[in-house]
């Protein structure tokens, strides 16, 4: 924003940003089975129940996989 915000082309313009939660736009949930490290399985269930955001094991995976998705985009 700061490059732009410089720029003569932009003066006078409000910049914003604005986060959008796509979960809805993602389409059903599909169940899939996934094999794990037991160990990484009891750590992410740690999380998860120290972080009740995440609702459940899989709601942590989705989100962390959108996460590491998006900044790869």
């Amino acid at each position: 924003m700061q490059a732009h915000s410089a720029n003569p082309e932009y003066q006078g313009f409000i910049w914003a940003v604005v986060e959008v939660d796509i979960t809805r736009y993602l389409g059903k949930a599909t169940k899939i089975n996934v094999t794990l490290p037991a160990n990484l399985i009891r750590r992410i269930d740690d999380f998860v129940g120290a972080h009740p955001e995440y609702d459940s094991r899989s709601g942590f995976l989705a989100r962390s996989a959108l996460k590491e998705l998006q900044q790869s985009a």
